[in-house]
């Protein structure tokens, strides 16, 4: 219930792109409200004692950590700061930054597996006995990863919505419950992978 409420409230934001983009537009809607209440602040509209409790509010409807958006917020003002000194005439405010345009967030799903060159997995082709491929209509196939061809599978949660090519973060091994031949419960492990990216073309891997 709680997972199906934070993926309800995230959908504003949901992406094919990737897991990552969807946590940057969700983390820009929390660095964009900040933005809002900074100037109210400044206005003295507001207290800082209101502001915390606002942005703990809001954090919190995100299903957000506040202890991490806050690092994020800080890291965000020195980075501000830094190209501000660098060009004064920038003037950058980085708490009122539009989201990311489709050419934008392409190339962040490029930078992202040019940064994780060995964690690419690939759809597997799972052939029956008719020579007809019984992966692609699974709701959650199975994946090859391209360096240790270990079999691993997405997320139930991941909103890249089982390409051919993915490029992950890292892989958890979870103990899943199954019935064996026989019908006897029993306790395996399966490997997921978490933080996926949509790889649209392996044009992008060839190029690497």
């Amino acid at each position: 219930e709680h997972l199906t409420e934070k993926f309800r409230i995230r959908e504003k934001w949901f992406t094919e792109k990737g897991d990552i983009h969807t946590k940057v537009l969700v983390i820009g809607a929390y660095l964009q409200y900040f933005g809002k209440l900074r100037d109210k602040l400044q206005a003295k509209s507001i207290s800082n004692r209101e502001m915390g409790q606002e942005m703990f509010k809001f954090a919190k409807s995100l299903h957000l950590n506040k202890k991490s958006v806050d690092e994020i917020i800080n890291l965000c003002q020195q980075l501000q700061k830094i190209l501000n000194d660098l060009n004064p005439d920038l003037k950058i405010d980085v708490f009122d930054l539009k989201p990311p345009t489709g050419k934008q967030q392409t190339l962040l799903q490029q930078l992202i597996v040019v940064g994780f060159p060995e964690n690419i997995a690939k759809k597997k082709e799972v052939l029956n006995h008719g020579g007809v491929d019984i992966n692609v209509a699974k709701k959650r196939p199975e994946y090859e990863c391209l360096f240790s061809n270990q079999t691993v599978y997405l997320q139930g949660e991941s909103n890249v919505n089982n390409p051919k090519f993915v490029c992950y973060k890292e892989i958890e091994q979870v103990m899943i419950r199954l019935k064996d031949e026989e019908g006897e419960e029993k306790m395996v492990p399966k490997n997921f992978l978490k933080e996926c990216t949509r790889i649209d073309t392996p044009h992008w891997i060839f190029n690497l």
